[in-house]
């Protein structure tokens, strides 16, 4: 058997703190990479930039060096980052890392020649439209106004296996407001049309014996609407003054406050300790578009964390949390992905908002 593993995570906040980031958030990979020794281990990357972008890219260069070094043991590296921001209609901010070991059978499908080539010949930079597809969504799948959504899809041959690996960034909830006044969201019904979209694509071109692994941050959100249903079955008050949505238990005591861009629990314990119970309020949406499946999930939400290296496991007061980085795959591929694990990187250490997620499995 050989080892591979999947990782992705969101580096809006790496980008913008990465003095203080970098070596904790790269730490959380490559610890999992060593505790694991994968053949083949990719990386797909949201949000490459951060919000100021325009600023942020010129760390790009030191992230990469950072990786490069930090895994000599992996002479054979490839990449590609979406950092071309200038280009305002096709920008996505995305990127994908593929490393493996010098006797990994591995070849790159050329989406141009339409056939799989040896990884001599395939250059460290990856080319655009040979050796990956991109595309940032369109404006009608889009619920806010300018974003810098989409997918990035390479395909990889070792031996017999085929993989068609697909790294999508989906669109965020812009209010909570917004998000809590009905189930499923208006957001969340924009998630599941974009990654249908995104698995059409893709199927179209997929080999029919091909395993399919979506990652990314999906953005999938705990369904609000719901949440504060279920308070209110328990016996709490609900008070919604249009701009601020507040939750009282019965004797007073505030459970929930939320704004547009504000939220507040009494206590996070329950995301810290007991995350299984709020699982039932997430969207799910694997199981609604192109039947994807995914590993339980057995580890605390991956967002939004607190940016405070000090604090690792602190929430961000401005989002409910929720499991929004994750792994998913087509049913033919759960036969490797069986007896594999599915975990949270960076639990003990500040990742940024986000945290690293990861799919490790033997084929």
């Amino acid at each position: 058997f050989k080892m591979a593993l999947l990782v992705t995570t969101n580096v809006g906040s790496l980008f913008e703190q990465v003095d203080e980031l970098l070596e904790l958030w790269l730490g959380s990979i490559v610890k999992k990479i060593r505790e694991t020794q994968p053949k083949l281990a990719v990386i797909h990357f949201q949000e490459v930039g951060g919000k100021e972008f325009r600023t942020s890219m010129v760390h790009l260069q030191r992230v990469t060096q950072a990786i490069k070094a930090a895994l000599p043991e992996y002479p054979r590296q490839w990449f590609h980052f979406d950092d071309d921001w200038e280009a305002t209609h096709q920008f996505t901010a995305l990127g994908v890392y593929i490393i493996a070991t010098e006797d990994l059978p591995l070849q790159f499908y050329n989406f141009k020649a339409e056939v799989f080539e040896p990884v001599d010949g395939v250059p460290e930079d990856l080319v655009m439209g040979t050796h990956f597809v991109r595309e940032r969504f369109r404006a009608d799948l889009n619920p806010i106004p300018w974003t810098r959504k989409g997918y990035i899809y390479t395909r990889l041959r070792v031996g017999v296996w085929i993989f068609d690996l697909v790294n999508v960034h989906l669109f965020h909830d812009a209010s909570n407001l917004t998000a809590a006044d009905k189930s499923p969201s208006t957001f969340a019904e924009c998630r599941k049309n974009a990654l249908q979209y995104v698995l059409e694509r893709c199927t179209n071109q997929a080999a029919p014996n091909s395993l399919l692994f979506v990652f990314g941050d999906m953005n999938f959100r705990l369904d609000l609407h719901r949440i504060l249903k279920d308070y209110q079955e328990g016996g709490a008050t609900l008070a919604h003054t249009g701009e601020r949505v507040t939750v009282h238990g019965p004797d007073e005591e505030q459970l929930v406050a939320f704004e547009a861009k504000k939220f507040s629990f009494a206590s996070y314990d329950d995301f810290a300790l007991g995350f299984e119970r709020y699982l039932e309020f997430d969207e799910t949406l694997a199981k609604k578009a192109g039947g994807l499946w995914e590993v339980p999930i057995s580890f605390p939400p991956s967002y939004a964390y607190a940016k405070d290296p000090a604090e690792p496991t602190a929430f961000l007061k401005k989002r409910c949390p929720a499991w929004c980085d994750r792994v998913l795959f087509s049913p033919p591929a759960a036969v490797l992905v069986a007896g594999g694990s599915y975990d949270l990187l960076g639990l003990d250490v500040c990742t940024g908002d986000h945290k690293p997620v990861s799919l490790y499995f033997k084929f």
